[in-house]
């Protein structure tokens, strides 16, 4: 298993973190899309992977909650 961690862009005190098959950590990174090598995953879980190619775009459920509201 791999652990990944990703810290939210607006709340730098919310980490979230989920462990994934070393297999499949590295499927993702050799070119496959999150979605067909993580279909067990929340889409927040997904994000959480997504932000290890871009940290600095990561945000927690509660931001997301709020863009939502705002459309």
């Amino acid at each position: 298993m791999v652990e990944l961690e990703a810290t939210c862009r607006n709340h730098t005190d919310r980490t979230d973190t989920i462990q994934v098959p070393r297999n499949h950590w590295y499927e993702y990174l050799k070119g496959a899309r999150v979605q067909d090598v993580f279909p067990y995953l929340s889409l927040q879980g997904r994000e959480v992977i997504i932000s290890q190619k871009m940290p600095y775009a990561y945000l927690c459920q509660e931001c997301w909650d709020e863009m939502g509201e705002e459309e």
